[in-house]
């Protein structure tokens, strides 16, 4: 659903609203070569998936710029029920019921954008803009057993989970990204150039197992820093660049270069499996295109990297 509202003369309003809800209600008939880990009849398990999507998107008319700003919230559950009736009743002692395992999938999303960019003629044609969102995601992976703590004997509550849980184990993550991006300058017709700012951000983790024999000189420096070599921390880039495009005189062709210059806080090095960062890169490309008629044109291109 949608709507647009002219607030005044320079300001527009646009609101947009996405509702999506599926549920299967259990699972068909699940038959395969292993008879005793299957069933064949209809579960009683299932699907669900629920989400809404809503924008706000309002344009400002300056006179000599349009002012944007796009407003977003996004919000996400899903419930995802496993039935292992028929290998539980098999493996399981008298006393505990078969049930499901249950996955819960909670996600929020904020995000936010201003962009202002020029409306009045000139050479000069620039815009300037941010972005930023915020993800909460929440995973919950559950394994709920009626009456396991009686026959188990010892209650779930000692591992921290719910009464009458086997397994009980949760994820909850927040990760938040931005951006800004600038200005472009038309030099002539057949030439722009342009600014841009860009900072990036990957969240931390766990490390697999990291190969002493080839990592030896690393782990011992993080040993000496009293660091843990289990857990990586969250990264950080700013990238900046500026460039030009443009085309040959003769048509036809075009030709872009930039160069990049990269402020890295990573935790990762050359021969790391993190990506390794440059700080200071130059790019050019250019690309000609001939048509030869009939829809169909020949293209040749190169590329250079420094």
């Amino acid at each position: 659903m949608s709507a647009r509202a002219l607030v005044t003369d320079r300001l527009m309003a646009d609101f947009t609203v996405l509702a999506h809800d599926y549920t299967d209600n259990g699972r068909p008939e699940d038959l395969d070569a292993t008879p005793f880990l299957t069933r064949n009849y209809p579960s009683f398990d299932g699907y669900d998936d629920e989400m809404q999507v809503y924008n706000m998107t309002l344009a400002y008319d300056l006179g000599w710029a349009e002012l944007i700003s796009s407003t977003s919230y996004f919000d996400m559950d899903i419930v995802n029920r496993r039935s292992l009736d028929l290998i539980f009743e098999l493996a399981l002692p008298p006393g505990i019921t078969p049930s499901e395992l249950v996955d819960t999938t909670e996600i929020e999303v904020f995000s936010q954008e201003l962009r202002l960019s020029s409306t009045y003629e000139s050479a000069l044609q620039w815009t300037l803009g941010a972005y930023f969102d915020n993800t909460e995601t929440f995973y919950l992976n559950t394994f709920p057993m009626p009456g396991a703590d009686a026959v188990v004997g010892v209650p779930s509550s000692a591992f921290g989970a719910p009464d009458d849980h086997l397994f009980f184990g949760f994820d909850d993550l927040t990760v938040q990204t931005y951006a800004f991006f600038g200005e472009a300058y038309d030099i002539s017709d057949n030439s722009l150039l342009y600014v841009q700012a860009a900072r990036g951000f990957r969240y931390g983790g766990i490390n697999g197992a990291v190969p002493e024999a080839v990592c030896a000189e690393e782990l011992a420096d993080v040993d000496r820093q009293g660091g843990d070599v289990r857990f990586f921390d969250p990264d950080k880039l700013w990238s900046y660049e500026i460039g030009n495009k443009g085309t040959l005189g003769f048509g036809g062709a075009w030709v872009n270069s930039e160069l990049d210059d990269d402020v890295p806080n990573l935790n990762a090095s050359k021969g790391d499996k993190a990506p390794y960062v440059p700080e200071l890169s130059l790019n050019d490309w250019a690309e000609y295109a001939r048509p030869l008629g009939a829809g169909v044109s020949l293209v040749a291109g190169w590329q250079g990297r420094a």
